[in-house]
């Protein structure tokens, strides 16, 4: 942690001094601002002076001690939030809900900079205590892709959680301070479980805006261009699941797909394709919607909640519900099975996505 307290009471930061000043200053006692405990000011020749409990973790927190990166990203995140908003506190301690933000705005936004992969209950029970507390959480993570413009990124289920909208495509905001370079991983198309293809874009940390940028939505011609790339991912995908099968017969999926259509590489086009926030099935697109098709092909007047009990999926969300209906949509649409993947993708584009 960057900050403590001495032992008048009063709170030092170690951002507001130079290493020899603090060096000068390594007899003097310090404490944590939260349990109270005995801290100690570290400075090394890498990181940043900081402080950490001379036990593992502290007593009031069951947090992991930082990494250099959280350290660096904290700090050069509270440096640009001063410049751009009022009241600015690094490391507060929120006492109603016991918990502290990397960096706390104008009592109003709780800034969290996530470096490492935590259990996603601790994500959303702070999330869930900083919107109980009136505070607006914005959680940025460190960026690890970095090569710009269109990338196939693999993103875990706690990447993907961390999902905004914006114009129906999903988008990560990330940072990383080393190149003081917040990223944006914008028009998320979903191309597999977990992978996505992505438009990579950075913004340099002194030509960032508060509120944040937020990325404006790509235009038919572009995304008309991704149709290459989710054709051959799906390809890809069907010939992997035909290929390594070690069920057999009772592969759900591979047996109704021969049952319905012949076997996979049979199935119509319009089995797998993007619809906004689908991953929120955590699954590949291919496999919810073919069991989609062969239950309304089944069942053509039930409900949502008899397709749920059918294809054995967890309880739906709103969001799920959502995504069905918007995948309904599609199977309603006139000729569909005659359309070509340019006018499928385009329907699909200007009466879902850009809706």
């Amino acid at each position: 942690m960057l900050t403590a307290q001495q032992q008048d009471g009063t709170q030092i930061c170690t951002l507001h001094y130079s290493r020899e000043q603090l060096r000068t200053r390594r007899t003097e006692q310090f404490y944590c601002r939260d349990c109270q405990a005995a801290v100690t000011l570290k400075i090394g020749r890498k990181n940043i002076p900081h402080f950490a409990h001379k036990s593992v973790h502290c007593h009031q927190f069951s947090s992991e001690r930082e990494s250099p990166t959280h350290l660096a990203g904290k700090a050069a995140l509270y440096s640009f939030f001063q410049q751009h908003c009022h009241d600015v506190q690094l490391e507060m301690y929120i006492q109603q809900i016991a918990q502290r933000p990397d960096v706390l705005i104008d009592q109003t936004y709780a800034i969290e900079f996530q470096c490492s992969t935590i259990p996603l209950s601790f994500i959303e029970q702070r999330t869930d205590g900083y919107i109980s507390a009136n505070y607006i959480p914005i959680w940025i993570l460190h960026a690890k892709h970095t090569a710009l413009g269109w990338n196939v990124l693999s993103l875990t289920q706690f990447e993907q959680y961390f999902f905004q909208d914006a114009h129906a495509y999903p988008y990560l905001l990330l940072f990383q301070p080393e190149q003081q370079m917040f990223y944006y991983y914008t028009s998320c198309i979903q191309v597999s479980k977990t992978k996505f293809l992505c438009y990579v874009q950075q913004i340099p940390l002194q030509a960032q805006t508060f509120p944040f940028y937020t990325p404006a939505a790509i235009p038919l011609a572009i995304y008309l261009e991704t149709i290459d790339t989710q054709r051959q991912h799906r390809e890809r995908y069907l010939e992997h699941s035909r290929r390594f099968n070690t069920q057999g017969v009772h592969h759900r999926i591979l047996r109704l797909a021969y049952d319905h259509f012949g076997g996979v590489a049979y199935t119509p086009f319009y089995i797998g394709v993007y619809i906004p926030n689908a991953f929120c099935f955590n699954m590949h697109p291919f496999d919810w919607q073919l069991l989609f098709v062969v239950w309304r092909k089944l069942h053509r007047h039930a409900h949502y909640d008899e397709f749920q009990q059918w294809s054995q999926l967890a309880m739906f969300t709103p969001i799920q519900y959502q995504v069905l209906e918007q995948y309904e949509q599609i199977l309603q649409t006139p000729n569909l099975a005659s359309l070509s993947y340019e006018q499928l993708f385009t329907y699909i584009h200007c009466e879902i996505v850009a809706q």
